[in-house]
């Protein structure tokens, strides 16, 4: 009871305080929104590659309209998610013919190791599974999770232009991997599902600690939505 409590206080909380910054810091007609409804994310507007440049969106879920339009604008996407609900909606929701020199999909969680782990349902209204059980889910798959140096030693990708974390909470350790790795994408797509999962003192000492990290990198937020946040490496 208690923790959903949290979760129902920290949502409203934040999301009220990030669209004041939002409204305060960052001028909505200097971006594109890309994709749709709960996938959709803000960037400065792209142009079309005429050239191979790699994304990882880690978190399919279903919705996969943010990736579609990248696509479409000529990127190369390697697709990253275990649950078995979203591998489903992929199969059914994507065109793989038309995509397929393009695209790759793991069927595993993304992790700052490779290792296997416990992958726990969410909600019965959440398509995603989640290795942090923030749900405290007594049900669980196995999974083999991947980190995001494997991909690059397997793909030959020295950097991507843009990585998307929906992944539940699994955001902070993945953050503190890219930390210490020191990868730079010249884009980070996050969405702080942590920020509903904790109590609020903790949670905010917690993206204190994501925020310093990620600006060590170069990283400077340049849009807020709700929970999803638009970084921008400065080169």
């Amino acid at each position: 009871m208690i923790f959903r409590f949290n979760r129902y206080f920290n949502q409203k909380f934040f999301s009220l305080i990030f669209l004041i910054v939002s409204k305060i810091w960052f001028r909505k007609k200097d971006f594109k929104v890309y994709g749709k409804d709960h996938g959709k994310y803000f960037l400065p507007k792209l142009k079309n590659r005429k050239y191979d440049k790699w994304i990882i969106s880690a978190g399919v879920g279903d919705n996969i309209s943010f990736d579609i339009e990248m696509l479409n604008l000529g990127y190369k996407i390697i697709f990253i998610d275990p649950t078995p609900l979203a591998i489903e909606y992929f199969k059914n929701n994507f065109d793989h013919k038309f995509y397929k020199k393009k695209t790759i999909f793991y069927k595993k969680g993304l992790w700052k190791t490779k290792t296997n782990l416990k992958f726990f349902y969410s909600d019965k209204n959440v398509i995603s599974n989640t290795i942090s059980n923030y749900n405290q889910s007594n049900k669980s798959i196995d999974i083999e999770t991947i980190t995001i140096g494997d991909i690059m030693l397997e793909n030959k990708i020295d950097t991507f232009f843009l990585i998307k974390l929906d992944i539940e909470g699994a955001e902070l350790a993945i953050v503190d991997y890219i930390f210490k790795k020191k990868i730079k994408p010249y884009y980070l797509l996050i969405e702080f599902d942590f920020l509903k999962q904790q109590n609020l003192f903790r949670v905010i000492i917690s993206l204190f600690h994501l925020l310093k990290k990620l600006k060590k990198l170069n990283f400077k937020i340049i849009y807020i939505d709700n929970l999803n946040f638009t970084f921008k490496r400065e080169i």
